[in-house]
């Protein structure tokens, strides 16, 4: 039979790898003819995308360009950048909080940089611009910047409230939003008994350690999810649960994705590659929401007009049909996207603040003892620390607040946006403009803080009671500052204080004491370590 007969029948009869296989057998030239055609393809078609990318990248740069002709001669100054990428390799470091101090000092305090192709942004490091911004000129700087690194987030059209604008919808579901979650008791004392609750179960699942050496992190993160589900949900979780697990992590992995995810907003033409940002968050927020909307249903059957168990209801009462229209405010839509705001904004820098707790311990074992000390004055050895004890706890309460100070949760406040033209610092900032606050600055300016880099909680005391200057920012100001600060910080003492009237907290043995080192995301994370919680007798 003919060669050329039996590759057809081969090629009818099977696979096309098979019949490659064949002919390499009967041809061996045949092999490197189709590698050197297969290499030269593939070089040809990585030219053509690397060509095709620098042509997109050089035209979004030409249009932002030209587009900063809007920007007037009294526009805030800042470093040059390269061609294209911007000063997008002066934040791509480890240090890039201390590289925009030194921008800060060099330009005063209120400067301008671009990333990538992105517009030109304004940068806020001293407190005079953070008091200028968001009190002083409130009304100007109260909106969000659009795109994909918060658009792509949440819906459009039912954002929640982190993310929304300035719009009147947004406005009215803020103040709803404010308003419910301060009926409910929402960062009031009436919060000490659900937040008590999570404290004893931190201790009990700290024991369960038996003095071995463990990972705090989920512990925590739990406890600090189940005191905002437990107002939002009207319902707690069990440690391991499931559901709950799973958007913790998925929360804490959303957050140090949001950083990936504003390549896309330098990078625009990247939002179109296989995998990017925008594919990855919205998988992220998606199986978040699923989890909550599976919450919201089972509301449903429940839920009696007029009678709220918790947001949830107190959300649906504003509809007459429980199933709000979709043109709502009140839409179901929206309702979890404002879960998630909570949530994110909630739990996540909450359970971060109480890892940056337990590494001072390890690295201040003389400041653990001076809160010990004062826990057996003032309450009593292993005895339940409540609110009452605050005013008399000082240097426990110091020592959480010295920890804000030098790791603040969040470096960057949540992006503002000029929603007119505004003055600023003596500059004129443009209807649109991002304004980034960095609070990071503020809180380790060496005019306004002495020994700056030193973790000192005796700076928060005077005359034996606790003194917080205005300049102490972590939670930021103004109209749109943290709506959890309260809860926050109830938080952190009463589960804080209680784990140490109850432990003494120490490294493992053999072990270094934790690095003090950030992981680069929106939330100022350490780097994962564990401790050793010894029941004091």
């Amino acid at each position: 039979m003919p060669l050329t007969q039996m590759l057809w029948l081969k090629v009818t009869r099977r696979p096309l790898i098979s019949c490659l296989e064949d002919s390499y057998r009967f041809y061996p030239q045949l092999r490197l003819i189709l590698s050197f055609c297969s290499f030269v393809a593939y070089e040809m078609i990585s030219i053509v995308l690397g060509v095709a990318a620098l042509l997109v990248a050089v035209y979004y740069w030409w249009a932002n360009n030209a587009s900063e002709g809007i920007h007037s001669d009294n526009f805030p100054p800042g470093p040059k950048g390269l061609p294209i990428v911007g000063d997008i390799f002066l934040f791509a470091s480890k240090s890039r909080h201390t590289t925009i101090q030194q921008f800060g000092k060099q330009f005063g305090g209120v400067f301008s940089t671009r990333a990538g192709t992105a517009p030109r942004a304004v940068w806020v490091t001293s407190y005079k611009g953070f008091r200028e911004a968001l009190i002083d000129r409130a009304w100007g700087f109260a909106g969000r910047p659009e795109g994909v690194f918060f658009k792509d987030q949440s819906s459009v059209h039912h954002p929640g409230m982190i993310i929304s604008g300035t719009e009147e919808s947004a406005k009215n579901v803020r103040k709803f939003t404010l308003v419910t979650l301060r009926n409910l008791g929402f960062g009031q004392r009436s919060m000490q008994a659900n937040i008590l609750q999570e404290a004893e179960n931190v201790i009990t699942e700290f024991r369960r350690k038996k003095s071995e050496p463990f990972n705090p992190r989920s512990i925590v993160a739990l406890a600090t999810a189940n005191v905002i589900a437990s107002i939002t949900l009207g319902r707690t979780f069990k440690y391991g649960d499931e559901g709950m697990v799973m958007m913790t992590e998925t929360i804490t992995f959303g957050m140090k994705q949001i950083l990936v995810a504003a390549r896309d907003r330098m990078f625009p033409f990247m939002k179109y590659l296989p995998n990017n940002a925008r594919t990855i968050m919205a998988e992220v927020f998606g199986s978040i929401k699923g989890f909550l909307n599976k919450i919201i249903d089972e509301h449903r059957p429940t839920h009696v007009p007029n009678e709220p168990r918790d947001f949830i209801d107190v959300w649906l009462d504003q509809s007459t049909d429980v199933v709000t229209p979709t043109n709502s405010i009140y839409s179901s839509e929206r309702l979890p996207n404002v879960l998630v705001d909570l949530f994110a904004g909630g739990f996540e820098t909450t359970a971060t603040a109480f890892q940056w707790l337990f590494v001072m311990m390890l690295h201040h074992p003389e400041i653990q003892s001076k809160i010990h000390k004062e826990l057996d004055r003032v309450v009593g050895l292993n005895a339940e620390v409540t609110l009452d004890h605050r005013d008399e706890l000082v240097y426990t309460e110091a020592v959480i607040l010295e920890t804000l100070r030098v790791y603040p949760l969040l470096p960057f406040a949540i992006p503002h946006q000029a929603t007119d033209d505004t003055m600023l610092g003596g500059y004129l900032i443009p209807k649109g403009t991002t304004v980034m606050m960095h609070l990071y600055s503020i809180l380790h300016d060496p005019e306004l803080w002495d020994n700056v880099e030193e973790f000192k909680p005796d700076r928060f005391i005077k005359d034996g009671k606790i003194s917080v200057p205005e300049y102490f920012v972590p939670f930021g100001a103004g109209r749109r500052s943290c709506i959890g600060e309260q809860l926050a910080r109830k938080e952190l003492f009463l589960v804080f204080a209680n784990i140490m009237s109850h432990f003494n907290l120490e490294k493992p043995a053999g072990a270094e004491v934790p690095s003090l080192e950030t992981i680069q995301a929106v939330v100022l994370q350490p780097k994962p370590f564990e401790i050793v919680a010894k029941p004091r007798q």
